[in-house]
């Protein structure tokens, strides 16, 4: 159950900004596992659960990264995450680490958990700050020193956070976006790639949209060009177009970026622990969605046709679902239909009124029957018992 008071026990205000910082996983420091340090939530319980124990141990414990050559696999952990869910979003870096022992095989995870945040903020703040986090803890051995830099970074992000209006929504999809991942070379001629990822989102992730949005538990990979040498464009462009493809319903989405590489790990659904092996398997393992030769029938190239002319145009993609801006990353709430709002205030105002005469029907039914101006047939009295 989501956690709806601070540590001190009060309770905390739905819109109000704030920002848990925690790091995790191996550090010389310690000769096993690091204690959780920092401000841990119910969410980043979670996270450490499904990525760090579930995703990375389950892929050490099976043996999954053992059994691939030498150049199907990635060489260590140097990645960014971005998991966004009903409850905020998560930004995290992870790298490859060792405890006392020497043991490298898990990294060190450092990550926050943001809450009524813009998206944009949140990417321009904490990945610099957990790039400082982690030169600072590789450089030294001390556990002193790595509880000290997450505490002092957790101070800066919370007093800056403070300062950001809470009901500051996040910058619609750029009207553009899908235009310029189309013209990008690496999708190819025609913007061939895009049509093949949007053909793969719209056959395996079908099921996410509109109000089932989120609950299918199986989740899907994807894995797409980075179109960018930012790792921070690349994370909001791909987040921002999966916000614009499913809608405003909040549809848990967790994106891995490979620093120094040049694609992103999309991961789409519930239960991502058994997809998160992905994030250390190369190109030549597992391809990128945009080479997948798929059989695109021309219905459906000829509407990607259509959206990309209209997004070059500056226009909304024709036939996509219109996105709440509201703070749609960061789960805040849906904008009220005015039409839909009134047409429930009428209905429930006419149902009040209706409960009100038949309450004073049935009263007067039983004043008549007790002084005896109702045929005893009637029985009003006993009619209102049953």
């Amino acid at each position: 159950m989501l956690n709806i008071f601070n540590r001190s026990g009060t309770a905390r205000k739905a819109s109000q900004p704030e920002v848990s910082l925690v790091a995790f996983g191996k550090h010389p420091g310690w000769d096993d596992h690091i204690p959780d340090i920092g401000q841990m939530t119910e969410r980043l319980i979670e996270v450490k659960r499904v990525l760090y124990v579930e995703g990375i141990g389950g892929s050490i414990d099976s043996g999954a990264w053992d059994r691939l050559e030498p150049d199907q696999l990635l060489d260590g952990f140097r990645h960014l995450f971005l998991w966004r869910t009903t409850d905020g979003l998560v930004l995290g870096r992870v790298w490859s680490s060792r405890d006392g022992k020497g043991r490298t095989r898990y990294p060190m995870v450092v990550c926050a958990h943001c809450r009524n945040l813009p998206l944009a903020w949140c990417l321009s703040e904490f990945l610099p700050r957990f790039e400082h986090i982690e030169k600072t803890c590789a450089a030294s051995e001390s556990a002193q020193t790595v509880v000290s830099t997450v505490e002092q970074a957790q101070r800066e992000v919370q007093a800056l956070a403070e300062k950001v209006d809470s009901m500051a929504a996040d910058p619609p999809c750029p009207p553009n976006l899908l235009a310029r991942l189309a013209e990008h070379p690496e999708m190819g001629e025609n913007a061939r790639g895009l049509m093949r990822i949007l053909y793969q989102i719209d056959r395996e992730v079908v099921g996410h949209r509109g109000s089932q949005a989120g609950t299918t538990s199986r989740a899907k990979h994807i894995r797409v060009p980075a179109c960018t040498d930012s790792p921070h464009q690349a994370l909001l462009q791909w987040t921002q177009l999966l916000i614009d493809q499913f809608g405003p319903v909040p549809v848990p989405m967790l994106a891995f970026f490979p620093l120094g590489e040049s694609w992103v790990d999309l991961i789409l659904g519930k239960q991502v622990g058994s997809q998160v092996s992905c994030i250390r398997i190369l190109p030549s393992k597992t391809p990128l969605t945009s080479e997948i030769p798929y059989n695109l029938d021309e219905p459906f190239v000829e509407k990607v046709r259509q959206r990309i002319d209209a997004s070059r145009r500056g226009q909304s993609s024709p036939g996509q679902p219109t996105p709440n801006h509201a703070n749609p990353v960061n789960g805040g709430p849906a904008a009220q239909n005015p039409v839909t709002g009134t047409a429930k205030s009428a209905g429930l105002r006419a149902a009040l009124a209706f409960a009100v005469i038949l309450v004073v029907l049935l009263a007067g039914l039983v004043a008549l029957g007790q002084a005896g101006l109702v045929d005893e047939k009637l029985n009003p009295a006993a009619w209102v018992g049953w």
